[in-house]
């Protein structure tokens, strides 16, 4: 052909170029004579010469090196390395490793000029298709083609890879070695290491199905170790001998499993039988009268089964999966004894897991096991220790009729008792729910809710029934709560009086409790309660003691609070003028409204008092004292002073300051004149707050479990004491403003739902009669 002809001519130029002279003996020497030596080899390293990309070039078409297209003409250690490579793959009789001597050449002509390559037509390569085919590669058809084109050359390609040969998808010598190889060592029984051949890929491909290896989908015809190492697998799983040889039994327990009745597309009555011990197992949803086809559904749940045990998972019923569901249904349909252990099974297991489900205990599926295992006897345990049983972890008769006498007791969804109004308003009592005055005996959905938050608070389980632990907890709570309380209230006392005490107090500008607060006296009441005290000149206690109460209870009944009418407030209001605050005529009413209350909350403000707006005997000796020299009075103004009898003051300070007995609430028509300084907003919040207090335990629940007295703390923390200036910090403020709505929109919608609520428990208790 053309191209060989070139190639030759190129290398007899090759050949005369590379005569390279013989170096010069040194100048010292007498006489010197030129030489040419002749290199025995046609290219070597450090060689540089247009035809060494030629070189290159044929070598990259046949596998060896990575040269870019246009590679350099310079032969250097890349290009040895490959010519080594290639001298090496072929096993030619190099004079130097690495350099490109005539055998070299000659062999690397052979290789390209062969004609099992693309582009030729011939015999040979119908002869090449049948061969490829017989070992599994290609889907030539049975009488191809002699033609050798990319299709052909794709299938060589894929041979040598999987061969682990040089991929060029030319059938060169090492090629052709192969095949013939493997040709000749056509695989018989037992298949073993080293065979070869489709009936191998058949094997490969039935393990698969068969759950065993990780073959691909088209795998290779090669019985390697992996291959040695499944069949010892499948083997050992099926209790035959473990040899790792593919042996006639193999073979036929192989096909055995895959034409068993217990495949896709079956209908055998073995297959219904199948079905019915699985779903006695609790695998499947097979009905009561399964039909008797084994389909994809049969084989999803068979493999489900078999993960569930530690199977092979195949889809298959084989004689491992039937033998262990044979067993595990007789142990399954054993009448169990009680008590219920470790190791049990059977449907009254399954019944055991769902009612500690219901009553919060351990955290089962909803559709169990029939097995009583570990998880299931530390679950009985927690239930025992919880109720004040045995705590044995084993299922006895007393635990059994616990758990019975709790779900059937009159507190569960759909009963009807006085017992339920009792427990209705009891949890009223202590904060939780929204229950009218009158509560139905109808114990519903919103019962339940309002029952879990109260459980949730107080780090009970949360099961909604008022078990015994929930309704001794909340008598206990109640006798608590209503206990009258004997003067000084001080932290830990709990009850009316201090709802009470806390309200006072807020309206005064101390603290920030909510509109409706507990009725606990916490560390944050102590703390409000000493700054009352400090702040007017009491002894600093953080008790509510008869003198405090007392002063709260004198500041607001005093003439300076709105609604009232006096000469004093005449008076006040003139000052007030005085001293640059209000718009009031020369001849003021003698009314305390809104308006007055608005101006005395200013003057409070501007000065750092506390801001509540009535002229308490603090604000009046400021006011007095800051007054022109002129319109002082004679008669100084004492914050706080005792008389004989241990009272404060109350009228019978001076004209300016004097307080009578009135009415209280101010902070409504302040709502109406909208004060500047912001305090009956943040009455508003405390309303909020109020709001998300009431809401049947629902804020304590999203806030975590919490005893009462925490509940106490948690309310609490959102109020600040006053520090001498003001009731709250900017800090508690914005807080308490963001907490404030979030339990407003709470209360909003759990106030509606319980008393709708409370009427369908009726209405539940109606259809049920």
């Amino acid at each position: 052909m053309k191209r060989i002809d070139l190639w030759w001519a190129l290398v007899v130029v090759l050949v005369m170029s590379l005569l390279m002279p013989a170096g010069v003996m040194a100048e010292e020497a007498a006489e010197t004579e030129d030489e040419t030596e002749v290199s025995e080899f046609i290219f070597q390293n450090g060689d540089e010469d247009e035809a060494i990309v030629e070189l290159k070039k044929q070598l990259t078409r046949l596998g060896f090196g990575n040269f870019p297209e246009g590679p350099s003409p310079r032969y250097g250690d890349v290009t040895n390395g490959v010519v080594s490579e290639f001298q090496e793959y072929y096993q030619i009789e190099y004079a130097e490793l690495g350099y490109v001597d005539e055998a070299t050449m000659a062999a690397l002509g052979n290789i390209l000029e062969t004609s099992l390559q693309s582009g030729f037509e011939n015999e040979d390569v119908y002869q090449l298709k049948l061969d490829l085919t017989k070992l599994g590669y290609g889907n030539f058809p049975a009488r191809p083609s002699n033609k050798y084109g990319n299709v052909t050359s794709g299938v060589v390609r894929a041979f040598q890879e999987d061969q682990g040969l040089i991929v060029n998808g030319i059938v060169d010598p090492v090629t052709q070695g192969r095949i013939n190889g493997l040709l000749n060592i056509l695989p018989e029984v037992p298949y073993q290491f080293g065979h070869a051949g489709k009936e191998i890929v058949t094997l490969k491909l039935n393990l698969t199905e068969l759950g065993f290896g990780n073959f691909p989908a088209e795998p290779s015809d090669r019985y390697g170790a992996v291959t040695e190492s499944v069949v010892a697998s499948f083997q050992s799983y099926y209790g035959l001998e473990v040899t790792g040889q593919a042996d006639q039994v193999t073979l036929d327990m192989i096909e055995s499993i895959l034409t068993s009745v217990y495949t896709d597309g079956n209908s055998e009555p073995e297959i219904k039988e199948l079905k019915l011990n699985l779903t006695i197992l609790g695998f499947g949803n097979f009905p009561s009268d399964p039909s008797e086809n084994y389909g994809r559904v049969t084989m999803g749940v068979v493999s489900d089964y078999q993960e569930a045990n530690d199977l092979v998972v195949n889809g298959i019923a084989d004689p491992v999966t039937l033998a262990l569901i044979s067993e595990q249904v007789e142990e399954a349909t054993r009448p169990l004894e009680v008590p219920y252990k470790n190791g049990d099974a059977g449907a009254a297991i399954v019944e055991l897991k769902k009612n500690l489900t219901e009553l919060g205990f351990g955290n089962f599926p909803s559709e169990p096991s029939d097995r009583y295992g570990a998880v299931t006897e530390s679950v009985v345990a927690s239930f025992q220790s919880y109720y004040g049983l045995n705590a044995s972890g084993e299922a006895d008769q007393v635990t059994l009729d616990a758990i019975e006498s709790i779900l059937n007791s009159i507190y569960t969804d759909g009963n009807s008792e006085p017992e339920i109004k009792e427990l209705k308003l009891n949890l009223t009592i202590l904060g939780f729910g929204n229950f009218p005055s009158d509560p139905s005996e109808n114990y519903g959905r919103v019962t339940m809710g309002v029952v879990s938050d109260y459980q949730a608070a107080n780090d009970l389980v949360v099961n909604g029934i008022a078990d015994p632990v929930t309704l001794a907890l909340i008598a206990e709570q109640v006798e608590e709560a209503t206990r009258p309380l004997e003067v000084p209230y001080k932290n830990g006392d709990a009850g009316e009086v201090i709802v009470e005490l806390k309200k006072n107090l807020t309206e005064l500008g101390f603290g920030n409790f909510p509109a409706e607060p507990s009725n606990r006296y916490g560390a944050v009441t102590e703390s409000v309660v000493a700054s009352f005290q400090s702040y007017y000149g009491l002894e600093v206690s953080g008790e509510a003691d008869q003198m405090t109460l007392n002063l709260i209870e004198s500041i607001l009944n005093s003439v300076y609070t709105n609604g009232n009418e006096a000469l004093e407030i005449k008076v006040l209001k003139m000052n007030l003028t005085l001293l640059g605050f209000g718009n009031f005529p020369e001849e003021p009413s003698e009314r305390y409204g809104a308006v007055t209350m608005r101006v005395v909350r200013e003057f409070q403000a501007a000065n750092d008092l506390i801001v509540n707006g009535i002229a308490d005997p603090v604000t009046l000796d400021f006011i007095n004292k800051h007054l022109p020299e002129e319109e002082q009075s004679d008669e100084e103004t004492d914050p706080v002073e005792e008389n004989e009898n241990g009272e404060t003051p109350g009228d019978e300070q001076s004209d300016l300051e004097g307080d009578s007995p009135e009415n209280e609430g101010g902070n409504n028509e302040e709502s109406v004149e909208g004060d500047e300084n912001s305090s009956n907003e943040e009455s508003d919040i405390d309303q909020d707050l109020n709001d998300g207090d009431e809401i049947s335990g629902k804020e304590d629940s999203q806030h975590g479990d919490e005893s009462a007295e925490d509940k106490e703390t948690q309310e609490e923390s959102n109020s600040t004491p006053a520090d001498g200036n003001s009731g709250n910090s900017p800090e508690t403020e914005e807080s308490n403003e963001e907490n404030a709505g979030d339990k407003n929109e709470t209360n909003d919608g759990e106030k509606d739902t319980t008393e709708t609520s409370d009427e369908e428990d009726e209405e539940e208790a109606d259809e049920d009669e």
